[in-house]
Formats: structure tokens, sequence, C-alpha cells
């Protein structure tokens, strides 16, 4: 981290007390990142939540506003995954590609289709994740299962709120930076359910929940609890920012 940057995670490790106002801290370490370049935003999130002793901490910041609409396909035929796209949208992938190859954090991943509009009606979302190496293992008899995100220690039973730190959809009523009551966790997940990429190749670390949305409707989605850009609350933290 930069001179600046190590003087406010001293500043936040003498403001808050951890692991109890660890949700406070997070907040405003996603406050700061977000006003670097984009490159460096996740290398100081790596860096100040290993040195606090925070949940693994990872911020989108690849900038969908400017991107043009229905510029990608992404399908799947046979046994082939088909990728198209126009000019725009070759630029698109290329700017993705860019940003993981040049980014120093020991975890990246971004996923086309979510927040933005680029793909066209129909395609697949698409996650690109970065890893340092892939486990040898032997192509005809093991399917090729990678972790995605670094797992993180959390009781199911007792998450009350969630809040989301990436952009979200357009066509979803939720915003990010708003804390929404989980309503339920239910078993099965409904068949118009949403599913917020990236989730996880372990069943077991994906959950659904039903919230209520920013028009009254309750909503279904799946989420992996794993998932830098999601924030899980207990009662006891969420009453406690209601009463800062």
């Amino acid at each position: 981290m930069h001179g600046s940057d190590e003087v406010f995670v001293d500043g936040l490790a003498a403001k808050y007390s951890l692991p109890e106002d660890e949700q406070a801290v997070i907040e405003e370490l996603y406050g700061h990142a977000r006003t670097l370049e984009s490159t460096k935003a996740n290398e100081f999130l790596f860096a100040a939540s290993e040195k606090l002793g925070t949940r693994p901490l990872h911020l989108n910041v690849i900038d969908f506003s400017s991107k043009k609409p229905n510029t990608i396909r992404v399908a799947v035929d046979a046994d082939e995954v088909q990728i198209l796209a126009d000019t725009d949208g070759i630029a698109y992938i290329r700017a993705l590609l860019e940003f993981l190859a040049d980014s120093t954090s020991d975890f990246e991943f971004v996923h086309i289709g979510e927040p933005t509009e680029v793909l066209r009606k129909g395609s697949l979302y698409l996650t690109i994740s970065r890893v340092r190496e892939f486990p040898e293992i032997d192509h005809e008899e093991t399917p090729l299962d990678l972790p995605l995100l670094p797992q993180y220690d959390i009781d199911v039973t007792s998450i009350f709120a969630l809040q989301f730190i990436d952009l979200m959809p357009n066509v979803l009523p939720i915003t990010a930076g708003r804390i929404y009551r989980i309503e339920s966790i239910l078993p099965e997940a409904p068949l118009d359910v949403w599913k917020k990429a990236p989730l996880s190749s372990d069943n077991s670390r994906n959950i659904n929940v039903m919230i209520i949305s920013d028009i009254g409707e309750p909503t279904a989605l799946v989420i992996c609890l794993d998932d830098p850009g999601v924030l899980f609350f207990t009662r006891e933290e969420f009453e406690h920012l209601l009463a800062q």
C-alpha cells in the first residue's frame, strides 16, 4: 500500500474495535477503494483486509456504464462454448482481460452480463477468473473443479440482512449499497430466481434467499456465501448499524 493508504488503514484500526466492528470497517474500506485507480483498488483491498484481519474483499472495478449494449452473445453448442461479438464487444472483452492481466491482487474475477447490458438476449453469463496455478488432474477421469472464491466462515442461520457492493442489473429493482433484510432462506430455488455470479461449484456454499425489492415485491436470489461483492449481517450487526 502507498503511504496515504496505510495512514487510512491505521486510522481505521484506531477508530474501530475488531472484530466487533468488522462491517463498519469493510464499508469504509470499500468507500476508500472507489477513490483509487481501477488497477489499484483491489490491490489496496487485499492488503488492507489482510492487515486488519477482515474477510477477503473485492471490488468490481470495471466501468460498465460506458459499454454499448447487445454487443456480445455467449452460447453453448454441444460441447463447445461460443462467444460472438462485434467490434465494440471485442474491445470490451479485451478490456476485461487486460484488467485481469494487469491486476496485482491475489484474487480477481470479472463477469460478462452483470451488471452490464452488453449481452444479447438469450445469452449465458460468463465469468472469467484468474488463478495462480491449475491443480494437476486426470482430464480423463476427474472434472475440473476449481474453487472460485476463498471460503468465508459464516453461520447461515445467523444471517439477518445483506448488502450488495457491486452494481446490480437494471432489470432488478435492487440498489447497490442498500441493506436488505432477509425475509426467508429457501430450501430450494424457484424457477424465476436470479442467480448472482459468481456462484460456487460447491452448492452448499450457495444460498437461496428471499428479500423485498425497492418496489416492495418479494424477490428470490441465489447468492454465494463467499462472494466478496456481498456483505452479510447478523441481527446484532444490523441493529448496531441502525443505531449509528
